[in-house]
């Protein structure tokens, strides 16, 4: 076999890895591992399973962007705790998965079957917090910044009480990623900019 071959095929390889459909075994560790912001005079996070409250509480379930937990979702987080809300952010990068995006150059799609991949943990966040002791299971609201706005446009999730989409506007150039799926009856507050 020659050099070229080899290196023709592992190429090919990595690429396959990059953009082959993830499998919702290790979906659980973007739960374990989210941060959780409770209501309280308490400053630091504290993880799904150290949550401890009175009585259960209205809570926003946060997807991040296309590059983790970072300024814009922990900025919102104290805001929306300071409100009476436990705000938890499910950590996707816990799992084993590609980056989607490089923030340095802007470039984008780098991981084919990400929206598969964040379906799955925002499903997975949403049973977690029906059977959670501390979780009003009756005001769940869902919130998702960039790429985690896009999964709360594009996932339908029944028993909501609202949704916001932040920092996206409903259009994207791959067709199958464009518009919003949430259910009809749905309060829906889509923000793109500090403007809006």
């Amino acid at each position: 076999m020659s050099r070229r071959f080899v290196v023709w095929a592992a190429l090919n390889l990595y690429a396959f890895a990059l953009h082959a459909a993830p499998g919702p075994e290790d979906v659980g560790k973007s739960w374990d591992n989210a941060c959780v912001y409770v209501p309280s005079n308490e400053s630091f996070l504290k993880s799904p399973k150290d949550v401890k409250l009175d009585k259960p509480m209205p809570v926003i379930l946060f997807m991040h962007g296309c590059s983790g937990i970072q300024a814009g979702e922990t900025g919102w987080a104290p805001f929306l705790r300071q409100h009476g809300y436990v705000v938890v952010l499910p950590d996707s990068f816990a799992r084993e998965r590609p980056q989607s995006c490089d923030p340095r150059t802007g470039r984008g799609g780098l991981f084919a079957g990400v929206f598969r991949f964040r379906a799955d943990e925002l499903r997975h966040a949403i049973a977690q917090l029906q059977s959670s002791p501390w979780a009003d299971s009756r005001n769940i609201f869902l919130m998702g910044h960039s790429e985690g706005g896009v999964q709360v446009a594009l996932t339908p999730v029944n028993g909501l009480r609202g949704a916001i989409v932040s920092g996206w506007i409903c259009t994207s150039p791959s067709a199958p990623n464009t518009g919003l799926r949430t259910a009809l009856d749905l309060p829906l507050l889509v923000l793109y900019h500090e403007r809006d």
